[in-house]
């Protein structure tokens, strides 16, 4: 059945749209606000990178720096835990800054591109009257506006998948299987959309089957590259961390309930909801129930999207440890592509009318429920989180004037955010596994730092008698200074 925004007004078929017919006065104008967006939402709070933030800035650095993705902070070691492809994409910025800012405004400028590229895509299913309203839900997404001025990988992964989906629905297989295969080299959930891809490949006609093959092999060809390259430089090191992502996706150790606390699906909704407003997410949801509403009737190329979309909540919604509100990030371009379909449905003055109110609401006022501060002070921080970063902050640039050298640093959890603030190796506390690992580590030691938000010590293997003689040992043999409940030791 033909897509209905594939006819004129005789019901003739029309030319499928490209690059060239997207309305780009209007899009150029959205890329540009959004940009500005994400940059008032960052200027509120101070530069401190977030806990993984900081070591993917180290990783994309030493790309710069020596060519391997590997971390000069912490362990040191090649880091395995994430195809290293937008980090080395990244690593020509660190030839003009090393400020965390450098690689956020990376991920604002592909941030344009997925714009772009949602745009065509919505005008390819619902027609050009589509792209504008698809563009605007996705650039005033507060979760997206947070995202894509953020040194992580989930708006770089949406730029060559959706460009290999945009070649999937164009019949060219090979480029669809060489940008697929480039996002599972920025992330592993490319897997998940290329098996969605494979399925539409099979579905189109007579030669369906041999273009699936097609893409297919040209994806699994470059997304070997990554074990290719691990396996190469370090066996034991790649095999370990495989090992270890099986352990914690299967739910299996006790680690991964630390790396997923959101165990319960309710506390979960509702972190996502703070994050991307309620508003937001009812008009993302209508707009998947008006692709599943719409599935019957519909073209191929939409239920392909409506189904990859749907298959990629499941993965997050349901039985798997993969419940990390970040990932909803992923979904973000596709549900706008189905609600701006619904969008076209009104008539153009009300479309806007209610583009606006969407927009403004979403990022300027405090949704009713929520726990956390609208765009503009950066919703993904409540207040007190605000508080605690810019008191980790002050004990960062104290030590950064204060260090020589020749000193390591000691900390009890945000080891990656004192690195990127000292530019110092730093050791972890709260990984050693009984009382004499951490009061070795004490006792070779000039600096400790305990920056636990409660202002207590997270050493999960010691017993609280066992934490009391930690305390003992540095109140006799080390001087302390607070800066909130972050608290600084150095040696007497």
């Amino acid at each position: 059945m033909e897509n209905e925004a594939e006819k004129g007004k005789g019901g003739e078929r029309l030319t499928e749209p490209g690059w060239r017919g997207l309305p780009w006065r209007g899009l150029v104008g959205v890329m540009v606000l959004s940009i500005a967006v994400q940059l008032a939402g960052t200027a509120n709070v101070k530069l401190l990178p977030d806990y993984d933030e900081a070591i993917y800035w180290d990783v994309s650095r030493n790309c710069h720096r020596t060519g391997l993705f590997m971390r000069s902070f912490g362990d040191g070691g090649l880091f395995f835990d994430h195809p290293p492809l937008f980090l080395y994409f990244a690593s020509p910025v660190f030839a003009l800054t090393d400020d965390m800012a450098g690689i956020r405004l990376v991920v604002s400028g592909l941030s344009a591109l997925l714009l772009a590229s949602t745009a065509l895509l919505a005008s390819r299913l619902f027609g050009r009257d589509a792209a504008l309203p698809a563009a605007v839900l996705l650039a005033f997404n507060p979760m997206f506006v947070f995202y894509a001025n953020s040194a992580y990988q989930d708006v770089p992964f949406c730029v060559p998948t959706l460009l290999g989906v945009l070649s999937a629905l164009a019949g060219k297989p090979v480029a669809s299987g060489l940008f697929t295969g480039a996002a599972c080299l920025v992330k592993y959930f490319a897997l998940g959309f290329a098996g969605c891809i494979g399925l539409f490949f099979l579905r189109q006609g007579p030669e369906g089957p041999q273009d699936a093959a097609r893409f297919a092999a040209v994806f699994f060809v470059v997304a070997s590259l990554w074990p290719a390259a691990g396996l190469q430089l370090d066996a034991s090191g790649f095999k370990e961390k495989a090992a270890y992502w099986h352990e914690n996706l299967a739910m299996k150790t006790t680690t991964a309930i630390k790396h997923h606390p959101v165990v319960g699906r309710a506390e979960y909704l509702q972190s996502v909801l703070d994050r991307m407003t309620p508003l937001h997410a009812l008009v993302l949801a209508t707009g998947l129930a008006f692709g599943l509403a719409r599935f019957p009737r519909a073209s191929w190329q939409e239920r392909f999207v409506v189904m990859t979309a749907g298959a990629y909540l499941f993965t997050l919604l349901g039985p798997f440890a993969l419940r990390t509100d970040r990932y909803f990030v992923e979904a973000l371009p596709l549900l706008a592509v189905l609600a701006a379909g619904l969008f076209t449905t009104a008539a153009p003055t009300t479309r806007f009318a209610l583009l606006g109110i969407v927009s403004i609401a979403g990022l300027l006022l405090p949704m009713p429920g929520t726990r956390r501060l609208p765009m503009l002070v950066r919703p993904q921080f409540a207040p007190a989180v605000i508080e605690f970063s810019r008191q980790v902050e002050e004990a960062g640039a104290w030590l950064r004037t204060w260090l020589r050298p020749e000193d390591g640093l000691v900390v009890d959890w945000n080891g990656p955010r004192f690195g990127y603030m000292t530019r110092h190796n730093y050791r972890f506390l709260y990984a050693r596994k009984d009382l004499a690992e951490v009061m070795a580590e004490i006792d070779r030691s000039r600096v400790v730092v305990r920056d636990h938000e409660s202002a207590k010590w997270h050493l999960p293997y010691l017993s609280a008698e066992e934490i009391g003689r930690v305390e003992a040992r540095l109140a006799a043999e080390f001087h302390r200074r607070d800066f909130g409940p972050v608290a600084v030791y150095v040696r007497n």
